[in-house]
């Protein structure tokens, strides 16, 4: 048969068997006891199946000789079909697809009797019921489940047409995948929960500084300010100083008569010279009115400077080393 004729009809058939496979799940679905089916023969003639007379029948046989194995059935198919659709066995032969028709009714045995054997209730069908049964009183539960479950594990590889070491090679390469992206999401989220708290302890820290300070500036706020019985110097601001306290220039009248004075005699002893010389005590002035509050030490500044430019413009050089509130005297 020319290949391309060959794989139409494998595309036809995978294509059938996938329709037929959910045909077969619909009637098994809608199994009913009641309908009259391949070993259940009885006079009604309402069929309760969703596949009609046909999926009945089908449900009828699958149910009553592998029970629940019916729905490995349609697996099987379905894998079956997708492969032959999707996948291109390099081995592929008459003799393989003998084994494989093989190994996957040995699935079906085996998955029936280890079913009958844990859930009875006619999981398993007839035909997992006997196996279970003739298994059990040979070598016992424990050793048929020993040897069901062993033999399971190369059906299930030839059935599904699959290499059990592949298949542990790329689960193990998904586990080291999953297991990195695990990691690296673990270190995000322990690094996002670390910068979470230390804001949050940041922001406690400064909740907490300033409720301090809030209760600092209460307590200064609270404090009463001490009066002192000492005198204050208030100060008292002068604009114009220099302008106020400058004495304006007298007029010079030149109409007063020169009269002629009597020249001294030159024999006058020096003690009358001494005697006229002497300063009056300043014990004699009045005492001051002023204490010094009435003026601030700008202003007292100020009036000293006044004093040295006055005596200045009379030809006398002095400075004034300390002022005092009270009477002026100059020696």
């Amino acid at each position: 048969m020319p290949p391309y004729i060959k794989n139409t009809l494998l595309n036809f058939f995978s294509f059938f068997l996938i329709a037929f496979s959910l045909y077969i799940f619909v009637s098994l679905v809608s199994y009913d006891v009641s309908d009259s089916g391949f070993f259940n023969k009885n006079s009604s003639q309402d069929i309760n199946n969703l596949g009609g007379p046909l999926g009945a029948s089908i449900a009828d046989f699958l149910h009553t000789l592998i029970g629940y194995g019916g729905y490995l059935v349609l697996l099987i198919g379905c894998v079956w079909a997708i492969q032959i659709l999707f996948h291109e066995d390099p081995y592929k032969s008459i003799n393989k697809t003998l084994v494989r028709l093989a190994s996957s009714i040995f699935l079906l045995i085996c998955f029936s009797s280890i079913g009958d054997l844990y859930f009875k209730n006619n999981f398993g069908g007839f035909i997992g019921e006997q196996v279970i049964a003739g298994l059990s009183s040979t070598i016992g539960n424990l050793g048929s489940l020993i040897f069901l479950v062993i033999l399971v594990i190369p059906a299930t590889s030839l059935s599904f047409n699959f290499s059990w070491l592949k298949t542990i090679d790329q689960f193990g390469k998904i586990i080291i995948i999953a297991g990195n992206y695990g990691l690296i999401l673990i270190s995000k989220i322990i690094e996002h929960l670390k910068n979470s708290v230390s804001s949050l302890f940041s922001r406690i820290k400064t909740f907490i500084n300033i409720l301090k300070e809030n209760n600092d500036k209460k307590k200064i706020a609270e404090i009463k300010p001490k009066i002192s019985n000492e005198p204050q110097i208030k100060e008292k601001k002068i604009d114009q100083i220099n302008s106020d306290l400058k004495q304006a220039d007298l007029p010079i009248k030149n109409d007063t008569p020169l009269k002629e004075v009597p020249k001294q005699n030159d024999a006058e002893s020096d003690d009358d010279k001494k005697i006229k010389t002497i300063m009056p005590s300043t014990e004699l002035l009045d005492r001051a009115l002023d204490d010094g509050s009435s003026l601030s030490e700008s202003e007292l500044n100020q009036i000293a400077q006044l004093l040295e430019t006055k005596l200045e413009e009379f030809g006398i050089e002095a400075t004034v080393e300390s002022v005092l509130p009270g009477p002026v005297v100059t020696r």
